[in-house]
């Protein structure tokens, strides 16, 4: 018998100690009461999964006043108007940003933190072409030379030209649009030596342009603004007034509630994860509570490659099979991992790619958990379309089949 969690999901038992965002079916963004689960969905209303996230604090304590706090500082040829649109949450909430079009000039709006040199940060906005559809986001620090700029294009949804700085290292940006012409733009930085981050919203005329001529009109909504420690943008977490924390999703079944076989069984999970720069994104867990008796599977577990997807077999903390699919797993991708575990029989596909195997090994014991969206190494930071488990080892052939 298999049980999904799109099936089976009466059976979950979910915490989350804050409430948290995710993007509805209606492809507007919404919110999670505290430990209730989230089903996201993209922007045409395609179920994504639910979304499983560690925990994380967005550093920008007025994410949705930026342009009436005296903390951000304004370009002189700029202007701007408070709640001036619907924001991505159906609040009259987003601010319009404008230049003044008979002088030229630039329009911007940037403040500095205090971060920790040498570690990656992620700062995201959400935008709205109004009289421009091109904007830039720049980090670094006021010394010009260790500065970054990436253009965004909101009428196409694509990102732009980039500039980089030998000061300052740029490793991710990201445009994910939402309904109602709204695009979540974001970039990955880390700090060269410099602790003091500036980070800068520019509205632009054209790509790669940072002030604008005479005579040209530039205007966009903006709304949203988070800044974060990790090397992705996780969900939206809105503040006023302070820092905020939105807590880890905790999801879990225990192996009373069905039908679960001590001596063999199968797991299939199709899955994402945002980012394979960092290791230990877990998607799923068989764990004896107490012990470290567990069965574990996940994207770069144990400190693997980018990109590579292991099943890893642990009895009294000692490996007995650790299995790996290499360039298995790309971000934002779904994929489909199946692995098997009998006495000295272990087999693990990924994509319907060459059975990896090892035949030798025992079984971990006395499982009583289902971990879901974690391996306990890790959190998986994507989205756990679905989970099927089989109570016997199916054949090799099977598990290819059923993630092809």
């Amino acid at each position: 018998m298999a049980r999904t969690t799109g099936n089976a999901k009466d059976l979950i038992t979910f915490t989350r100690a804050s409430t948290g965002t995710f993007l509805g079916s209606n492809g507007l963004l919404q919110t999670a009461a505290i430990n209730t689960p989230r089903v996201e969905y993209d922007a045409n209303g395609v179920a994504k999964g639910l979304l499983i996230e560690e925990a994380r604090t967005n550093l920008e304590a007025y994410s949705e006043e930026i342009f009436n706090r005296a903390i951000w500082t304004s370009s002189p040829s700029g202007s701007e108007t408070e709640n001036a649109a619907t924001a991505p949450d159906e609040s009259i909430s987003a601010d319009y940003i404008y230049g003044n079009a008979a002088g030229g000039g630039s329009v911007y709006k940037y403040r500095s933190y205090t971060l920790t040199a040498s570690t990656p940060y992620t700062f995201s906005v959400f935008a709205k072409k109004a009289d421009s559809n091109w904007i830039f986001i720049r980090s670094g620090s006021f010394d010009a030379s260790s500065n970054v700029y990436v253009w965004f294009d909101l009428e196409n949804g694509v990102q732009g030209s980039e500039a980089p700085s030998s000061g300052t290292t740029l490793s991710a940006v990201s445009i994910t649009p939402l309904q109602n012409g709204w695009y979540r733009c974001s970039i990955t930085v880390t700090l060269g030596t410099d602790n003091t981050g500036l980070f800068q919203i520019g509205v632009v005329s054209a790509d790669g342009n940072i002030p604008y001529a005479a005579g040209e009109t530039v205007g966009t909504y903006l709304w949203g603004a988070q800044l974060e420690q990790g090397s992705f943008p996780t969900s939206y977490i809105p503040t006023s007034g302070a820092t905020a924390t939105r807590s880890a999703d905790i999801a879990s079944v225990s192996v009373s509630e069905f039908g679960y076989n001590q001596a063999q069984g199968s797991v299939v999970v199709e899955a994402e994860t945002f980012d394979n720069s960092v290791t230990n994104h877990g998607d799923f867990a068989l764990v004896n509570s107490g012990s470290q008796n567990d069965i574990a599977s996940g994207s770069r577990s144990g400190g693997t490659a980018a990109g590579t997807y292991t099943a890893w077999f642990k009895t009294g903390g000692s490996t007995q099979a650790l299995l790996t699919v290499t360039s298995a797993v790309t971000s934002n991708t779904n994929y489909k991992a199946a692995f098997c575990y009998a006495a000295n029989d272990f087999a693990l596909t990924v994509d319907a790619s060459a059975i990896v195997s090892d035949t030798s090994g025992t079984v971990p014991t006395f499982a009583d958990e289902v971990k879901i969206g974690t391996n306990t190494y890790g959190y998986l930071n994507g989205h756990i379309k679905s989970i099927n488990y089989y109570p016997l080892r199916l054949s090799d052939a099977k598990l290819q089949e059923l993630t092809s």
